[in-house]
């Protein structure tokens, strides 16, 4: 980065941007200059690139604790996924997909139990300018909790935004009673479908509880911002309109309010497994997909969806991207992934 080259890390940002998708590293640029001195940082850094220890920003995967078990997760990502793996990995016939689902069964997922990384985190309070809690589920991680405690006993939450991703399905009074000491809080709520379809993704979420905690989240104090979000794979992308009409028909309050997701749905791309990216679907699937998404912009054309870069300029360059490569090639694994879950 100090050489300006771009790390392999950060390619998949670089390939959405070719697309004309705001990737995340360009609204991060966006958010986070407005929040920090950069010329200030800069000009503490050493040659070699390395800071004086001042955080402002923890990205917490807390393990892998989850009650979900969603198609596109693995038991890197859930515990629930664990029985279901033991039973299938034997069962796979493709070769790539063998290697594909293999997973480490020694690593450690109770790291953030740890009282020296919660003592660490607890040194930079004072820094800590955004906490961003993502999957397992932190909703019923109870390290979650203590962690906002923390922040809260420390005097810091109130110039603290939170940010997450969450499945929604846990929302109690006491995260509420916490939430109410910070600065803002970004929750973003998963939903990858209508109905059926989305408990067959996010397997076994339950839709009805899933519309009942939207709209307990649309009611909540002007300090949380709500939006739908929704990961874009094989097995939605034809279903993408089906999503948007019934939330406008939902008549929400803040939910996706704009500019977020164009004032309907956050629409953000699955990557792994790879035998579930929109690369892979043969070129009649991809004709359709893209038939269906552009109808769907056309019927906006005269909202604030279609002028914004989360709405029609997302929708878009989710198009581009789908033809931008063909991975028709990983089709077995896919038929072979789905049928065995299925199973």
């Amino acid at each position: 980065m100090i050489n300006d080259q771009i790390p392999e890390s950060c390619r998949k940002c670089f390939d959405e941007e070719k697309n004309g998708i705001q990737s995340k590293r360009s609204w991060e640029t966006i958010v986070w200059k407005d929040r920090i001195d950069l010329t200030a940082i800069v000009n503490s850094m050493s040659d070699d690139g390395s800071l004086p220890v001042s955080i402002p920003y923890f990205d917490l995967r807390l393990g892998n604790t989850c009650q979900l078990k969603c198609i596109m997760c693995s038991p890197h990502d859930s515990s629930s996924w664990i029985k279901d793996w033991k039973v299938q990995s034997s069962m796979y016939s493709v070769e790539e997909l063998k290697i594909d689902q293999s997973w480490d069964t020694s690593w450690d997922y109770s790291w953030y139990k740890n009282s020296s990384f919660l003592n660490s985190m607890k040194s930079q309070s004072s820094n800590i300018k955004e906490l961003y809690f993502a999957g397992g589920e932190s909703l019923i991680i109870p390290e979650h909790y203590k962690i906002l405690e923390y922040m809260i006993e420390s005097g810091h939450s109130s110039e603290c935004i939170l940010r997450y991703n969450s499945n929604g399905l846990e929302l109690s009074d006491q995260l509420f009673e916490l939430w109410s000491n910070f600065k803002q809080i970004k929750f973003n709520f998963s939903i990858d479908a209508f109905g059926e379809k989305n408990n067959y993704i996010r397997y076994p979420s339950n839709w009805d509880v899933i519309q009942q905690n939207l709209h307990k989240l649309d009611n909540t104090p002007d300090n949380v911002v709500v939006n739908i979000a929704c990961a874009v794979q094989i097995l939605n992308i034809m279903y993408l309109p089906e999503l948007a009409l019934w939330k406008m028909n939902q008549n929400f309050k803040k939910i996706n309010m704009l500019p977020y997701g164009g004032g309907i749905i956050g629409l953000h791309l699955v990557y792994l497994p790879s035998y579930l990216n929109i690369k892979v679907l043969p070129i009649e699937l991809k004709d359709l997909a893209a038939k269906r998404l552009r109808e769907f912009i056309e019927t906006m054309e005269n909202t604030d969806f279609y002028k914004n870069t989360y709405g029609k300029d997302r929708w878009q360059g989710i198009i581009n991207y789908m033809y931008s490569e063909d991975w028709s090639h990983k089709l077995p694994s896919t038929i072979n992934y789905l049928e065995t879950c299925d199973a």
